[in-house]
C-alpha cells in the first residue's frame, strides 16, 4: 500500500514539472484563407488601402505564409469575369472574400458566388 502511495505522490510531481512546459506550448494554428476579388489589374506597388489592410491583420495576428493564405482573383477590367472568378475562390473554400476595385460588380459577383439565390441588387 506504501509502494502504491509513493509511486502516486512521484507520477503526480512528475506531471506538475512537466505541466509549465506544456503550457508555453504555441497550440496548433489554424491556417485562414482570403479571397482578394478585384474588378482591376493586379497592382504594380502596393496602395495605401492594400498596405493598412496587411498591417492590419498583422496586428491581429495573421501573417501570410504562417496562418494566412491570401487568394488573389482580378478581372483586368472585365466584369465578365468576375463571377468565375468569385465561385473560383468560393470553391477554394476561402474564409472570407474581399472584394474591391471601383465597381461594385466584384462585391455582387461574391455575394452572388455564396448564394446564387440572391441577385446582389441590395449591395
Amino acid at each position: 500500500m506504501q509502494r502504491i502511495t509513493v509511486g502516486l505522490i512521484i507520477l503526480v510531481a512528475l506531471a506538475l514539472l512537466g505541466a509549465p512546459h506544456a503550457a508555453h506550448a504555441q497550440p496548433p494554428t489554424n491556417v485562414h484563407r482570403i479571397g482578394w476579388l478585384d474588378a482591376g489589374p493586379p497592382l504594380l506597388e502596393p496602395n495605401l488601402s492594400s498596405e493598412v489592410f496587411r498591417q492590419s491583420l498583422h496586428d491581429l495576428g495573421y501573417v501570410e505564409g504562417q496562418n494566412l493564405v491570401m487568394e488573389y482573383r482580378y478581372a483586368e477590367g472585365t466584369a465578365e469575369q468576375l463571377p468565375d472568378l468569385a465561385t473560383d475562390l468560393v470553391r477554394l473554400k476561402v474564409d472570407v472574400i474581399v472584394a474591391g476595385g471601383t465597381a461594385c460588380g466584384a462585391r455582387r459577383s461574391a455575394r452572388h458566388a455564396h448564394d446564387p439565390h440572391r441577385d446582389g441588387s441590395h449591395l
